[in-house]
């Protein structure tokens, strides 16, 4: 800024120093040349500073915007990887539960395979004596019992794999 207006030891003031009444209208004029040359400068710099605190603010905005996208987008799959979580934990139950139903129902069939047998067996016992009548009889009852029971079993085991494979397929 010093460098615009003229110094008292530079040549140009000395000259109008030793002028007369001529120099200081001289000066006068160079001073307000050179002060309205300053004002004009510091008019552009304002100007100059005021756009570039806009364009800091816009960025700044725009910077929020996006941290506050992001936070909700981070938030958002940090939700879905529990709720994941969470369904992977439930069909590795549900698959338990199946297996563990399947196992039963594969045991009741086999007991129940196997007193079916008896009851054949008993049944063809009966057909080949007619002294031993009343005593297949009695255990043919008990026989025809047990299978009932074991039918009953069945069906509920069968039901409740049914019930467990629903479950499954909704989930």
């Amino acid at each position: 800024m010093s460098s615009l207006l003229p110094s008292s030891s530079s040549p140009m003031n000395a000259n109008m120093n030793s002028g007369g009444g001529g120099g200081t209208l001289q000066r006068s004029s160079v001073n307000n040349a050179a002060a309205d040359a300053l004002r004009k400068k510091m008019q552009q710099l304002r100007d100059e500073l005021e756009l570039v605190k806009d364009d800091l603010e816009r960025s700044r905005k725009d910077f929020e915007k996006e941290r506050h996208a992001r936070e909700l987008a981070e938030s958002e799959v940090s939700q879905l990887t529990r709720k994941l979580h969470s369904f992977e934990e439930q069909l590795e139950r549900t698959e338990e539960r199946l297996i563990q139903t399947a196992n039963k129902l594969e045991e009741a069939s086999h007991t129940a395979d196997e007193r079916e047998r008896t009851r054949k067996m008993l049944e063809n016992q009966l057909n080949l004596g007619s002294d031993r009548t009343e005593i297949l009889e009695v255990q043919l009852k008990e026989a025809r019992a047990l299978a009932t029971e074991s039918d009953k079993k069945y069906d509920e085991v069968a039901r409740k794999l049914l019930i467990q494979e629903n479950e499954l397929e909704k989930a």
